[in-house]
């Protein structure tokens, strides 16, 4: 039987509908059974290679049809500098960024031998945008 591998997903997105324009996509997987001595939390992987993240284009998305509301768009601009300049690194168009994310999943997969189980914080936003 082929063990799980769990997956801590993060969307950050133009709009809160479920159909939001996706400026990043960001997954890493986690490991529940380990705990940080610390905090008690679970152990995310350590290896960069595990880490995922990519801008998407924002065009590339209205070009889709997805939603970008100007009320998250001015929340956005009153962030942090550095959180800004996070969602303005060179974007990847949708449809690339998507199909990354699928051989990303794939080959994690086949690293660890496991099927992955999606996590994200809360089940009514980062999946239906997705």
């Amino acid at each position: 039987m082929k063990k799980t591998l769990n997956i801590a997903i993060d969307l950050e997105t133009a709009s809160l509908k479920s159909d939001a324009a996706i400026l990043s996509i960001a997954a890493l997987p986690f490991f529940p059974c380990d705990f940080d001595a610390e905090d008690g939390n679970s152990v995310f992987s350590e290896d960069e290679g595990d880490r995922f993240y990519l801008i998407v284009n924002n065009n590339s998305c209205i070009a889709a049809g997805l939603h970008v509301d100007m009320d998250t768009v001015r929340w956005w601009s009153t962030r942090s500098d550095e959180a800004k300049a996070e969602i303005l690194a060179p974007p990847v168009l949708l449809a690339s960024a998507l199909d990354q994310f699928i051989t990303w999943l794939e080959a994690m997969s086949v690293k660890y031998e496991a099927t992955p189980i999606l996590w994200a914080q809360g089940g009514d936003f980062d999946f239906p945008i997705l």
